[in-house]
């Protein structure tokens, strides 16, 4: 979907991408950049052994178009040091639930599209807020799911 043409196919998992099911990231990976690690592998639906480490800062895309995963496991989060969520989960059109103590850390600043065509997703965990840091929110929430934002949600000044 975002992929540019047939380069795509021979590079960033190739053809292996549909065959994945569930990954596995030790958070003991040193590692800043995960963008688009994941990107349209849409028979992933298991990341309950995904830990981003600590250290990562952009997650731009990463699980963009996993159109099979249907929730986050419980203990899933971003690290404090993660600066860009930019479209991190847009596409996953089956996921219908966030975790309840799901949080966007203090650092990060950019969350466009972070849950853009998440048709299922109905609403956000209670507390979910944006931090101060964000100043780019464009789309975050299109062609979602979503009917109701958290109360005390807002969109402060410069997003």
């Amino acid at each position: 979907t975002n992929a540019p043409g047939e380069l795509w196919n021979k590079t960033h998992w190739g053809p292996y991408r549909d065959l994945v099911k569930k990954v596995v990231i030790d958070p003991s990976l040193k590692i800043e950049n995960m963008e688009m690690w994941f990107l349209d592998m849409t028979n992933l639906s298991d990341i309950s052994e995904a830990r981003i480490p600590q250290g990562c800062t952009n997650l731009k895309n990463t699980f963009n178009g996993c159109s099979s995963l249907t929730s986050l496991p419980e203990e899933f989060a971003f690290p404090g040091s993660t600066e860009t969520l930019n479209g991190v989960v847009n596409g996953c059109s089956s996921l219908a639930s966030l975790p309840s103590g799901f949080r966007l850390p203090g650092n990060v600043w950019d969350v466009s599209w972070m849950l853009g065509r998440c048709a299922q997703l109905r609403e956000l965990p209670s507390g979910f807020s944006l931090p101060g840091s964000v100043t780019s929110a464009r789309f975050m929430f299109r062609d979602s799911g979503l009917v109701t934002l958290p109360d005390g949600f807002l969109l402060h000044d410069g997003v």
